[in-house]
């Protein structure tokens, strides 16, 4: 069976180091067996790619690449922190 990074491998994702908050915040926290990860941006080396809304400053074609981005950190955050993404078996929620 593959592995989630032999996966994202496959796709051709690569895993970037975990980004850093932009604020004072700590963008995961674990609790038991749950972990909740805040304040994932779509950081392209420590920036913004782009802001405004989506339609008016925004492409939607920018608006989903910023969104894969977004997600790809969160994988980042979530290996850095837990080693490996094999201990990860569902994502309940996304806001």
């Amino acid at each position: 069976m593959m592995t989630p990074e032999e996966r994202l491998k496959q796709l051709g994702i690569e895993l970037p180091d975990a980004p850093k908050p932009l604020g004072s915040y700590v963008p995961l926290v674990r609790t038991g067996n749950l972990v909740f990860l805040s304040g994932i941006l779509p950081l392209v080396e420590g920036k913004l790619p782009r802001e405004g809304r989506v339609g008016e400053k925004v492409t939607v074609d920018e608006a989903r690449e910023d969104a894969l981005t977004a997600a790809i950190n969160a994988l980042a955050i979530l290996k850095s922190n837990l080693g490996t993404l094999n201990k990860i078996r569902r994502c309940v929620k996304i806001t």
